[in-house]
């Protein structure tokens, strides 16, 4: 009778110290992942554009002079993600456009690039990110990835979608 009982507490200390080494993993994973965003955010602050041919989908137009000049909004987008998608909701049902001059970049082919404007109804320039050259040489990993740039120069970076309306419009401000 009592071996059982010791084999009882045993069973016992046995799942507890399982499903603390299982949390602890799982709050490691968690942690090293918001440390990562957290390293690409600061990895990616400062660093000035590379040049690059930034062609608007449905002009052909180079804005790559537009992008350098000023306070600029980037949004790298990427046909297939349902949170870029939920990005350009937010966008769409906000008045972000009018309060910054936002330019979505894509890496896709032009045809790709226009269905996707068109089914998603976007209103802001969508350019072509001809080569990679920019996503390269920034080594964007996470989309979507919003760059606030000022004269080519990264200043601040959300990787994902905001928050909120309200996330963003700060964003954008500082």
């Amino acid at each position: 009778m009592q071996f059982n009982f010791l084999k009882n507490i045993n069973l016992l200390l046995s799942a507890i110290i399982f499903a603390v080494s299982i949390s602890a993993f799982v709050g490691f994973i968690y942690l090293k992942k918001d440390n990562r965003l957290a390293y690409e955010v600061k990895r990616l602050v400062d660093r000035r554009l590379p040049e690059a041919n930034l062609l608007e989908a449905e002009t052909k137009k180079d804005f790559y002079n537009e992008v350098v000049e000023g306070d600029v909004i980037l949004v790298y987008l990427i046909s297939t993600c349902e949170a870029c998608k939920n990005e350009l909701n937010l966008i769409a049902e906000s008045n972000i456009e009018q309060q910054a001059k936002i330019f979505g970049v894509m890496l896709e082919n032009e045809d790709v690039v226009k269905r996707y404007i068109k089914k998603n109804n976007i209103r802001f320039p969508v350019l072509m990110d001809k080569n990679a050259a920019v996503s390269d040489g920034l080594e964007i990993k996470y989309f979507p990835a919003n760059l606030k740039l000022s004269d080519g120069v990264v200043k601040n970076v959300i990787l994902g979608v905001p928050e909120n309306e309200q996330k963003f419009l700060e964003f954008i401000k500082n």
